[in-house]
Parts: structure tokens; sequence; C-alpha cells
């Protein structure tokens, strides 16, 4: 198996690197990599040429290019993986998950934490009952980010939070508010405070901000029966934290191999989209 990765700036590094480990492992054949960028020394500088001489590919490029290498991809037969969010359109979401369907190919969205064992041992944990009739989740994703050009905080972050409340409950919210800012600049918000209501009457509230230190990634529980507040950067609740990356781009492999998809990233990166379009639109 053939896997090009698309976009080797900062993300694109990280996700290569592990792509390297998979081909020196021997659970792929080679990895090659495509950018406009010639000062990153890619394999291919033109996605056209690349995509005859590979079997899948790894998109890791800025949010506004997804949609159209994500379908050229799957028009020329190639399985596709997509960093978050999907696109910047649910409808061309919808158009790609609709097209893979169609073409019996693997399309996977880029929501590391639905790799992560923190995130698994809590889905775990709420089909066994163990926090009671859940009253609200509380998440925050927080860091010092320089500013982005041409995106804000919300289609930044909240991809992450809005893909682990969908894969808890497999519903959408019923109600959703917002309050939001950005303070270095004239516009594209750099803070947002976003509260959502579920079916059963929970409450999730999750705040963003590119303005603070440390990193920030946490999770509050609060239910009939049992609480609990997480870090999800470290160890929690008797499980290690793991290599998402490598696990996530592993389980890609293994669905284009054969393995059933259970996680449903592409399904769920059409539905965060909707609901981010929702946030930002009102």
């Amino acid at each position: 198996m053939r896997i090009g990765v698309v976009g080797i700036g900062n993300w694109g590094t990280k996700v290569l690197r592990e792509y390297q480990e998979l081909e020196q492992q021997k659970i792929i054949t080679k990895v090659v990599t495509c950018d406009i960028d010639k000062s990153r020394n890619p394999d291919y500088t033109n996605f056209d040429e690349m995509l005859p001489n590979i079997d899948a590919i790894h998109i890791c490029t800025n949010n506004s290019s997804h949609y159209e290498l994500a379908r050229k991809a799957l028009d020329a037969g190639k399985h596709v993986m997509l960093e978050k969010p999907m696109t910047i359109s649910s409808k061309d979401d919808i158009d790609i998950v609709e097209l893979a369907k169609d073409k019996k190919l693997v399309l996977q969205v880029g929501f590391i934490w639905l790799h992560s064992n923190v995130i698994r041992k809590i889905k775990e944990l709420i089909e066994h009952d163990f926090f009671g009739r859940i009253y609200y989740i509380k998440m925050r994703w927080s860091f010092l980010q320089p500013m982005i050009p041409n995106t804000d905080v919300i289609w930044d972050l909240l991809p992450h939070p809005i893909s682990i409340l969908l894969y808890f409950f497999g519903q959408y919210p019923l109600e959703i508010s917002k309050i939001s800012n950005c303070f270095r600049r004239k516009k594209l918000d750099e803070v947002a405070f976003i509260g959502f209501k579920f079916p059963l009457g929970i409450l999730a509230h999750v705040e963003l901000s590119w303005l603070e230190l440390p990193k920030t990634r946490t999770l509050e529980i609060v239910g009939s029966k049992n609480s609990v507040f997480l870090d999800l950067q470290k160890s929690a609740l008797g499980v290690e934290a793991n290599n998402t990356i490598l696990d996530e781009i592993s389980y890609f492999v293994e669905c284009i191999k054969g393995r059933h998809d259970i996680v449903r990233s592409g399904t769920i990166g059409a539905e965060t989209t909707e609901i981010i379009e929702w946030v930002v639109n009102g």
C-alpha cells in the first residue's frame, strides 16, 4: 500500500513521521509527499502527478483546499484521510461522503481524540451507565496560538470537542448558544464560550481560546451516579495515554485492508461541519 501525504507543514510533518514508522515496520509499502513549497523537499509538487502513484492519501493542507483535493482523489479511486475540519461546507462534506460510499472507498477525518484510550474508556463507561443520568459536560480547549489568517478559533478548535460529543451521544444538539470575541485583531474570534443542549436534557459547555498558557485539553462529566474531571493529555481512568496520531493512521490503513469502520469519522466529520456552521451563523 502506497500512501501520499499532501501538505507537509507543521501538522503534515507529524503525520508523515508516523507513516514513515509504518513503512519501516512494513505495514505500508511506501509513503510519499506532495507540497507546492519546494523548500520542504517534497517528492511531488503537483497533486495530479502524484495521484496515479498512490493507493490512499492523507490531506494536511489548508481547510479551503480540502474539498477539491478530496473530491479529485476519490474520483481517481483513492482512499482518503482528511484533517479536520472535513471541509468548510457541510454540503461539500455530504458530497464526498456519498461519493466515497458509492465508490466503496474509505473516507476518514482526522479526529485524533476519537482514537484516544481515555476517550474510548469514557465511551465505554457511558454505555455501561457508570455516570447514571448525565447532567452536563464541560470541555476546555485552549493554548497560546499565533493568529491564523482567514480562520478563527471556532473552526480551528471546535471540531475536536464536537466530534467527541457526537461520538459519546450519537445525536445532534437541540439548542446552541455562543459568546465570542477577538482581542488582537479587528475580526475573526480568538475566544469562544459555546453551550449545547442535547436530548434528555444533557448540557455541554465548551471553552475555546487562543490566548492561554499552558496548553489545556480537559473534560468534566457530572452525572447522577459518578462524576469525573480529566486532563486528556495524561493517563487517566486506569488507561495509558497513547500516540493518537499513530493509532489513527494505523486504523485508516486497517480499514483500507478491510476492517469495518466502527468510528465513522467521515460521517461525524460532515455532522461536525454542519454544527460549526450553526454555531458560527446562529
